[in-house]
């Protein structure tokens, strides 16, 4: 669940960019299950991500529009109509409706039931999100590392003592460089868009929604992210992303280590490029047939056999 909630955030981060110039953005994925997984579990999950995960993500924008790709769905965002359209390639299928209406339509499709409110209710959940003070070179950039850390545990019935860890999620982004921005013209046009970006969309505030409903969550998630920094058009150029679970390692009964990755996940940046891109990137083709946005979002569906989901949000902008 908050696997697909934090997928789609790479959609609704991308909503708010407009732009006069083109700008074509393109993210290596590397995705590999971890040594925290039952052995027996490895070759289905291995399977679902290589159906589900995708090698590469390019993020195009021109004009008012921005053509997001990643996963099994591409989103197109018109920003000066407030309208978003969903493709799926494999199916050759797509919907059109306004952002409004995306929005709802994931905070349905992420729904918690109640039995599962009230187990959050009852967990001790830690979001913390720092920089590290690390940095380093991404393509050419210099990026400096944060760091966000949720954390979940359970006080378990008749074992006393300390809670029990259920869950630990890492994210570690590398941002680019302030210092950058008079280097690379490219991260210059960037930060502008970006930045003109926050005053017609706030993806923060629609993500605090979408997690509002899950008790404990959404009022820490909204103080880790007021800790993030304050150069929001800062390029991010590198993610690295894990989820561990303890729990499931011991309640598995196998010789899965407890304290390795369930999943890992790599971005990292190959390519900024300001070359022209051609309008008809961002038209639907035309042997795709319109069908329903429930019908298109069925898509988004998480990998099933991943529990607990990972927090995915390798999203460019800050």
């Amino acid at each position: 669940m908050l696997r697909r909630a934090f997928h789609c955030f790479v959609i609704i981060l991308s909503a708010g960019i407009s732009c006069r110039a083109d700008l074509t953005l393109r993210y290596s994925i590397d995705s590999k299950i971890g040594a925290g997984v039952p052995a027996a579990m490895v070759d289905m999950m291995n399977q679902q991500m290589a159906s589900r995960v995708p090698k590469e993500q390019v993020l195009k924008i021109k004009g008012d529009k921005t053509l997001s790709g990643m996963g099994t769905l591409t989103g197109i965002i018109d920003n000066a109509g407030g309208m978003i359209t969903l493709l799926n390639p494999a199916t050759k299928q797509y919907a059109r409706m306004s952002m409004a209406d995306y929005i709802t339509a994931i905070q349905g499709s992420v729904a918690v039931p109640a039995a599962a409110q009230q187990m959050l209710a009852s967990m001790s959940i830690d979001i913390q999100n720092k920089a590290t003070g690390q940095v380093g070179m991404v393509a050419g950039i210099r990026a400096e590392e944060h760091l966000m850390t949720m954390s979940m545990s359970m006080n378990m019935p008749g074992a006393g003592g300390a809670a029990t860890p259920m869950m630990r999620m890492e994210m570690h982004t590398w941002l680019a460089s302030p210092d950058d921005l008079t280097r690379i013209p490219a991260l210059r046009e960037y930060a502008d868009y970006a930045q003109r970006a926050l005053n017609t969309f706030n993806a923060t505030g629609q993500m605090e929604k979408i997690f509002a409903q899950m008790p404990g969550v959404g009022d820490k998630l909204r103080v880790a992210t007021q800790e993030m920094p304050k150069n929001p058009g800062s390029l991010t150029v590198k993610t690295q992303q894990s989820v561990y679970s303890p729990m499931m390692a011991m309640l598995s009964g196998t010789k899965a280590d407890p304290n390795a990755a369930l999943v890992e996940m790599h971005m990292d940046l190959t390519d900024i490029s300001t070359a022209g891109i051609d309008d008809a990137v961002f038209e639907v083709p035309a042997d795709y047939q319109s069908v329903s946005s429930a019908e298109i979002l069925k898509a988004m569906q998480p990998l099933a056999a991943i529990a607990p989901k990972a927090a995915v949000a390798p999203a460019p902008a800050q």
